[in-house]
């Protein structure tokens, strides 16, 4: 079974430290056995990938990660931006929200019917993600966590081998370097590099895959699921959050609409904002006619929160 971060205390991390003591060996078959069943689960069903990846993950470790606000730490909030393309303004917040499940197609993350909410810790990948060009209508939302509402999260793709896939220019994040892992053994490191080249295809075919890795990494407590964004060659880092936690601690700060005013491959979007919309006590949305005048800020940093076996350390802030 592998390991998912959880967002329990200390004392609830012992079956945890159990299982990372069960370390396989043969890593070298395990890798040629992950990359083998990726090309068969484009044909099997996606629970029947996933019982057979929880086989080849049979004592995997990473370190759990929280993330909240850091000022102070873990008080504030983390903010996340989410993007919509339609052709008529939103009027409410299921507008802008995770789709229903039967308009649901499948994604990198999620199978058909079974919608997930994609956001990002940047505007700039969503305008690629959404295939917008110069000229076109873009609704981009900006939430928030609740203050002092940690979101549990475990990650997937931020390793050298998926940075060097997608050809991006940054180094993996403090709190996913396998320097910061404390069960750091020769199968654990290549599984961790393996599965997060194998995550970022940019093929639709991997989906079924991709699919089960979700499943497992966001299994049991886990809220969330991070991972480098594909359009963008792995310059910021996406984020995939389940519906139950959305609803209930995800906050809709504002809804603009903009304009794509500059667009080119590999760099950051410009957009200009025509109008802005705050959400009423109805869960409406009321546009005022003009842009917001604090401006299109930038995020605030957030704090992330590291749970080796039995402990939980403040990592970096990610800005």
């Amino acid at each position: 079974m592998i390991v998912p971060a959880t967002e329990g205390s200390p004392a609830a991390e012992t079956q945890v430290v159990r299982r990372t003591r069960r370390l396989m060996s043969n890593q070298d078959s395990v890798i040629d056995r992950l990359a083998t069943l990726v090309a068969e689960a484009r044909s099997l069903p996606v629970d029947e990938t996933k019982g057979r990846l929880l086989e080849l993950l049979q004592g995997y470790f990473q370190a759990t990660v929280a993330l909240g606000g850091s000022f102070p730490i873990g008080h504030g909030h983390a903010t996340i931006f989410r993007g919509r393309v339609t052709t008529q303004k939103p009027q409410a917040l299921a507008d802008v929200s995770y789709p229903p499940p039967n308009t649901t197609q499948q994604g990198r993350c999620n199978r058909r019917g079974r919608p997930l909410f994609y956001g990002s810790f940047s505007v700039h990948p969503i305008a690629y993600e959404l295939h917008i060009k110069e000229g076109e209508l873009l609704y981009l939302s900006r939430w928030t966590t609740f203050p002092g509402r940690w979101l549990s999260v475990n990650y997937v793709g931020l390793s050298k081998q998926a940075f060097d896939r997608l050809r991006s220019t940054r180094e993996p994040p403090y709190w996913a370097r396998p320097e910061v892992i404390q069960e750091l053994t020769d199968r654990n490191l290549a599984l961790n590099g393996k599965l997060g080249d194998l995550f970022v295809s940019r093929d639709p075919s991997d989906y079924n895959f991709t699919n089960a890795v979700t499943e497992i990494f966001t299994s049991g407590n886990v809220d969330a699921l991070i991972y480098p964004t594909v359009a963008l060659n792995g310059s910021f880092d996406d984020v995939v959050i389940k519906p139950q936690y959305v609803d209930r601690w995800l906050n809709l700060h504002r809804v603009d609409q903009v304009i794509v005013t500059g667009i080119q491959s590999g760099k950051n979007p410009s957009f200009q904002v025509l109008d802005s919309a705050t959400l009423n006590e109805g869960h409406n949305l009321c546009w005022h006619g003009h842009p917001d005048p604090q401006g299109f800020a930038k995020a605030p940093p957030m704090c992330m929160m590291l749970c080796n076996p039995g402990q939980w350390s403040p990592a970096r802030d990610s800005s």
